[in-house]
């Protein structure tokens, strides 16, 4: 059997199809339950007017290297 690509619209109807199947997948599955103790985080002390300061300063590499990426 010979290798044959695929034409763009084949290729245009799978990524299609595959997104239909996966969008109807979301819809029909059950909501993940999450636990109401995540949102106490472990640090909540305010400095400098910021709470859950270590929380938040620790963001700061992802801000500064973000937009190198």
């Amino acid at each position: 059997m010979q290798y044959r690509p695929m034409s763009p619209n084949q290729k245009a109807a799978m990524i299609l199809g595959i997104s239909l199947l996966s969008l109807v997948g979301i819809f029909m599955a059950a909501p993940i339950p999450q636990a109401l103790s995540f949102h106490h985080f472990a640090d909540t002390r305010s400095l400098w007017g910021i709470p859950n300061f270590a929380n938040v300063v620790s963001n700061l590499p992802f801000l500064i290297i973000g937009p190198w990426g």
